[in-house]
């Protein structure tokens, strides 16, 4: 799925990315943070978990079933927000049935089994009257809970989450940040005890939900950005010098295209036809931005401009001396208007040529004829006849018909050309008296 720039609900933003890579700190991405988890796809999720993790407990024993299924699906968002904002996307990853073919059950159940520890471990304590002692377990295993979490979404191996060295790594080298993050953590249990068995508990899992959202943006941010730092094999998806042009020339494209629309529909062709031949682009993005700007304009069924698209782009690709790739073009254009020619005629004479070469002769006999015909007894006409010759002689094995077409030809003594002409016409005449 993927919605136009202006929706909030999609799977990539590239803006959105750049933004949150060129972030100076945490502090200075904070806005972005706090309203991560009412962005797109996450909102949805913050509602509907909420509002069933309400349900859930109001049902009592009756709930346990989806209540595993609930908790199965928060360790797999959980995770998925980590691991997507470690890799560089800053939208909010989907939750819907991906999760039954993505379902990693090893990091999944070791995280279930982390909770269950953290739920069940201090209870126990309690029950043989160690209060403080499971008080202080409460708080390590809190404390250790955004590092696990950490690490199952990002290390190749799930296992290697229970390695302490790791764990204490990890925290120690993102400092500041990881005490934030255990805060968040406090509050959304904090938000759960406290407002969870009244009358607003789905707000409160809401919130809760909230926080724990925040709290995983956050730990995969600083993974993005601390990745030498933490030893982590994180494949990141940063912006480059390439795809930044990429971006800009993608921007300049639909600027482009929206103000030809707009032309267009006010019937001011004249104004639309200049912005097609003059758009600002760099040279080193122009033959990608024509091939575009050509696709483009023909999915619009914007006819005409296609044509002056398609003519400007030829004359691209004929500086880049991808003549193969201006025949194809021609020969779209062709199919648009049979009257299409090059806005410079001379470029007809080395697309000829080429069509000769790779021996598309159909194409040739076209650019041949068209030219020919509108244009008659210029040294373009004259150059394309000469190749007209050699084509009847050396493929047609007509010399006749090439004897015929290089004779007018043998007048026009100031051509170029004239030598290999004359050249030709001997060999041809002096084969036909041999013959």
């Amino acid at each position: 799925m993927d919605r136009d720039s202006n929706s909030s609900v999609k799977f990539q933003d590239s803006a959105a990315d750049r933004h949150m890579a060129e972030a100076a700190s945490l502090w200075s991405y904070l806005p972005q943070l706090l309203r991560y988890p009412v962005r797109g796809y996450a909102l949805g999720v913050l509602v509907v978990l909420g509002a069933l993790l309400a349900l859930t407990f109001q049902a009592g024993v009756f709930g346990l079933a989806m209540l595993a299924l609930l908790a199965c699906w928060l360790c797999f968002y959980a995770l998925e927000v980590v691991g997507d904002t470690a890799s560089g996307h800053a939208l909010p990853p989907p939750l819907g049935t991906e999760v039954f073919s993505e379902f990693d059950f090893g990091s999944i159940g070791l995280l279930l089994a982390y909770l269950v520890f953290l739920e069940m471990v201090p209870a126990y304590f309690a029950v043989f009257h160690h209060q403080s002692a499971a008080r202080w377990l409460a708080i390590v295993m809190l404390f250790f809970l955004p590092a696990f979490i950490a690490l199952l979404a990002m290390e190749d191996r799930f296992w290697q989450a229970l390695n302490p060295v790791k764990l204490v790594l990890f925290i120690w080298r993102t400092g500041f940040a990881y005490l934030m993050i255990c805060a968040v953590m406090i509050t959304a249990l904090a938000i759960a005890i406290v407002l969870g068995r009244h009358l607003v508990s789905a707000l409160a899992y809401m919130l809760l939900l909230y926080c724990l959202i925040l709290a995983c943006h956050t730990l995969g941010f600083v993974a993005y950005h601390r990745q030498d730092q933490l030893g982590l094999s994180v494949a990141t998806d940063k912006p480059t010098q390439e795809t930044r042009q990429t971006e800009a020339r993608q921007a300049a494209l639909n600027r482009l295209l929206q103000n030809i629309d707009r032309l267009a529909a006010q019937n001011h062709a004249h104004a639309a036809a200049v912005l097609v031949l003059a758009p600002a682009v760099t040279p080193l993005q122009a033959r990608v931005f024509h091939e575009q700007l050509f696709e483009a304009l023909r999915a619009r069924r914007h006819m005409a401009l296609a044509l002056l698209a398609g003519a400007k782009l030829m004359e691209v690709l004929l500086e880049e001396m991808r003549r193969e790739r201006a025949l194809d073009i021609y020969e779209q254009c062709l199919d648009i208007a049979w009257r299409f020619e090059p806005r410079r005629l001379a470029h007809g004479v080395p697309l000829a040529e080429t069509a000769l070469q790779i021996r598309r002769f159909g194409l040739f006999e076209k650019i041949v004829a068209g030219i020919s015909a509108r244009h008659p007894g210029t040294d373009i006409t004259i150059s394309l006849q000469f190749l007209s010759a050699r084509y009847l002689a050396e493929i047609r094995k007509d010399d006749a018909a090439a004897l015929a077409a290089l004779q007018p030809l043998l007048a026009a003594r100031a051509h170029p050309w004239h030598t290999r002409i004359t050249a030709l016409h001997r060999v041809l005449d002096n084969s036909s008296l041999m013959s």
